[in-house]
């Protein structure tokens, strides 16, 4: 049983993985990596400019990835897209293997074989389920391969004597051409070359015996092997911009702000860096006399660059967890041979139970497994790509340039190029400074224009957008998700609008299929707004129900909800909502759901039922209005406890929620509490003043996007008498001045935004574009460089770099 022990449990593990990857294609880079293989293919080498996005077409053609596009490729055309999945099950359980044989590195002695697999077990299930995100169709996926593999066999040749480390340059050239990570590759090889030496060096003063440490022999041998591996990886269509890629994407700064696997993790949404590094802190921390100066250096890049972006937290675990198993034996191992006997059972129970735990999660799709983006099985997660809305596009003989979203570029090219060519696609291969307009022209329509009258598209497929602050003082018409009237929604599901331009080849379909009164993407607050300002309830409730016959949407039923709320029809309200299935967007949509069916139970004289849809959307998204209702319902069923715990947290979260205040002073004097109901009352007044001055503020704002600048001045002074130090009334009133050429007054309101708030970033932009057109060269690098420092990513800090690259 004791020599089969090992073999179960290793297995176990590599089927855990080999489970856990059988998921359907969610990533859209994906489909670019398959559409590019496909390209090689079909011209039998590489194109001469980009062959896919249109704006992109005179440059250069540039793909350091293409070996693993072209794999890829081959086996989706030998074995369709399932063959496609289970090449990259294999790939991510060769990683596991891999992990796993370092993981066991020094072989233990013999008798210890069960408690060292079942401890890199233990270590490797929670490594698994921390990396299983990048079980994609991605380069990264080979990556975890290659890099896995070079810091193993630097590993056990130093420890084992084993020769694994001679077949690295070949291994390079294949590493070079899936993916540009060649500075990745370099840090095991560092590890060893610096850390041996300083490991000996110790040793020479201290007498210090650190083991595994490396002979000068076999220094001498991986730094040969490191100088052919560096050599090998010149072996590429691009040669030493292999080495320069990585610090490329350093400088891509519109892919760092907008990519949100380029941001760095927060503890609560991505714990398994923090995990991994407190664990690496304890281990080195409890060997400090015995510490390993090669195993700190090889984690420690990697630790830097998982809390750098999202991306990398996959390469510090595979990374660490050979480091930890090794440190676990270690500290086993002093505990003596009594103790090792003692907790090898007990262990490989352990390691046992946590392989099962995973599969039992798996199929049960619970607790950390439960994740709607990988869905098991073999084809495409619709969740993902806009499949259906290019359904649609392809039954209305749509064909040509489309513009669409930076995610869904490569799967337009995979599946419709050349029928359909997409503006952009997940490489963001496109001329300087494109990527920022494509953002900003669905929501400007002369710049939008502009940009169609350029590049002759007259499609557009985009996804929903995150809902603005200020969402309520927008006007009843505009749609949030492409605002131009030259346009027309003619389609759109719970993942796509489909707009078709109207004076183009698509004036049929516009005139056909347009939706004239329905703005999904913007949300239930707008269509209310849109009914109290006079849109036709029925025209509007046609539209929805057509939308849900058509696409059988979740958003188109969830707005047919709150119709037949606001038209006080709660009965078909609850009948409609209670169909709705959780769907993909940018905000909390079964959250709005709870909301609706709460509203309308409530409205049934239903308290218990609406409190308990208005606690479940407090679960998902415990916004200031869901609180306001939880405390309203609990006042009526004479829980004032609950009532003043939900309304001072909904004042917490929006201290501008007026309905807020006389439900919660009521609730204060019913249960005696009459200090806070004085304090309450007395501070009403200047509340009542600030909601009024946002009022005015959010008005002058949307007169000044309509370019009504007079108008808008006005309503920014009313705002500023009743809030004369709103640095954000001061500072957009320097920007209209601005735009009328009135540069003193501009100026002077900047400044006063600044006395009022010195942290205001805004301003800091304002007095730039002053100080720029006065020629005041030094003044406004000075703002943008403060700007810049108040306010880094986005927009328009990228507006400022390169103003401030322009002036050096």
């Amino acid at each position: 049983m004791l020599r089969v022990a090992p073999r179960l449990l290793g297995g176990l593990l590599l089927a855990c993985v080999f489970v856990l990857a059988l998921v359907k294609i969610e990533d859209t880079d994906a489909w670019t990596h398959l559409a590019l293989g496909r390209a090689i293919v079909q011209d039998r080498g590489f194109p001469a400019t980009e062959p896919f996005s249109y704006p992109g077409a005179a440059l250069p053609y540039y793909n350091p990835e293409w070996l693993f596009g072209l794999l890829l490729y081959l086996v989706q055309a030998a074995a369709g897209l399932a063959g496609v999945i289970l090449v990259k099950a294999a790939i991510a359980t060769l990683a596991f293997g891999i992990l796993l044989k370092h993981c066991l590195c020094p072989r233990d002695p013999p008798g210890r074989e069960v408690l060292a697999t079942a401890l890199a077990c233990v270590v490797l299930v929670p490594t698994l389920l921390a990396v299983r995100h990048r079980f994609v169709e991605r380069p990264d996926l080979v990556l975890m391969v290659f890099l896995a593999f070079t810091a193993y066999a630097l590993d056990a040749y130093i420890h084992d004597g084993r020769r694994y480390l001679y077949a690295l340059p070949a291994l390079q050239v294949i590493w070079v051409n899936m993916h540009p990570s060649i500075v990745v590759g370099v840090v095991p090889f560092v590890a060893v070359l610096v850390g041996g030496a300083l490991q000996g060096a110790v040793r020479r003063r201290w007498a210090l015996d650190v083991p595994g440490m490396p002979s000068p022999r076999q220094l001498r041998v991986v730094a040969a092997v490191f100088a052919a591996v560096i050599l090998t990886s010149l072996l590429n269509p691009y040669g030493i911009d292999a080495f320069l890629a990585p610090f490329k994407l350093g400088g891509a700064t519109w892919l760092i702000h907008e990519i949100s696997e380029l941001q760095p993790p927060r503890f609560g949404q991505q714990n398994a860096p923090f995990v991994i590094a407190a664990l690496l802190a304890l281990a080195f921390a409890l060997t400090v006399k015995r510490l390993s100066i090669v195993s700190l250096l090889l984690v420690l890049p990697f630790a830097y660059l998982a809390f750098s972006a999202r991306r990398f937290i996959f390469l510090f675990a595979v990374a660490s967890a050979p480091v930890l198993a090794r440190h676990l034996r270690a500290l086993i191992a002093r505990l003596g041979e009594a103790w090792a006997r003692r907790l090898t059972l007990p262990a490989a129970v352990v390691a046992a139970g946590l392989g099962l735990a995973v599969i039992g999660l798996w199929a049960t799709r619970t607790g950390p497994l439960a994740d709607s983006l990988k869905e098991p099985g073999f084809g495409i997660n619709t969740v993902m790509v806009p499949d259906a809305a290019l359904r649609y596009i392809e039954r209305v003989g749509a064909s040509g340039r489309v513009f669409n979203v930076f995610h869904w570029g490569g799967y337009i090219a995979w599946r419709d190029f050349p029928r359909l060519v997409p503006f952009m696609d997940g490489r963001g291969h496109l001329p300087a400074g494109l990527l920022d307009e494509a953002m900003v022209v669905r929501e400007n329509p002369v710049r939008l224009e502009k940009l169609r009258s350029t590049y002759g598209f007259e499609i557009a497929l985009v996804d929903y957008p995150v809902l603005p602050s200020g969402l309520g003082t927008d006007a009843p018409d505009m749609d949030l998700g492409w605002n131009s009237p030259s346009w027309a929604l003619v389609y759109w599901d719970d993942l796509t609008l489909v707009y078709v331009h109207r004076a183009g080849p698509l004036a049929a379909v516009a005139q056909r299929d347009e939706y004239r009164h329905v703005r999904p993407a913007n949300g239930a607050l707008h269509l209310r707004r849109r009914l109290q300002a006079g849109a036709p309830a029925k025209e509007i409730e046609a539209e929805l129900k057509r939308n849900v016959a058509d696409t059988g949407s979740s958003m188109g039923l969830a707005l047919l909800g709150f119709l037949y709320n606001d038209d006080g029809r709660y009965a078909e309200a609850i009948k409609v909502l209670g169909r709705v299935r959780d769907f993909p967007g940018p905000w909390s949509q079964m959250a709005n759901v709870y909301q609706g069916l709460a509203f309308a139970h409530a409205r049934l004289a239903q308290p218990a039922r609406a409190l308990d849809y208005y606690t479940k959307a407090a679960a998902l998204d415990e916004t200031a209005d869901v609180l306001y209702n939880i405390g309203i319902l609990a006042a009526k069923t004479g829980d004032d406890r609950r009532a003043i715990h939900s309304l001072e947290r909904a004042l917490e979260r929006s201290p501008n929620l007026l309905a807020a205040y006389p439900a919660l002073l009521a609730a204060y004097r019913r249960a005696g509490r009459a200090e806070r109901a004085e304090r309450l009352e007395a501070g009403f007044p200047q509340v009542l003043t600030q909601v009024k001055a946002e009022e005015h503020f959010h008005r002058g704002v949307q007169l000044y996007r309509e370019g009504r600048h007079h108008e808008a001045i006005a309503a920014f002074g009313l705002s500023l008498q009743l809030n004369p130090r709103s640095p954000a009334a001061l500072s957009n009133l320097g920007y209209v001045n601005f735009d009328l050429g009135r540069l003193d007054e501009a100026s002077d309101q900047q400044q006063r935004a600044l006395e009022a708030d010195p942290t205001f970033a805004n301003a800091h932009y304002g007095l730039a574009l002053i100080h720029e057109r006065r020629g005041q060269a030094s003044l406004a690098r000075a703002h943008y460089a403060e700007y810049l420092r108040l306010d880094p990513r986005g927009y328009w800090a990228r507006r400022a770099r390169e103003a401030l690259d322009r002036a050096r």
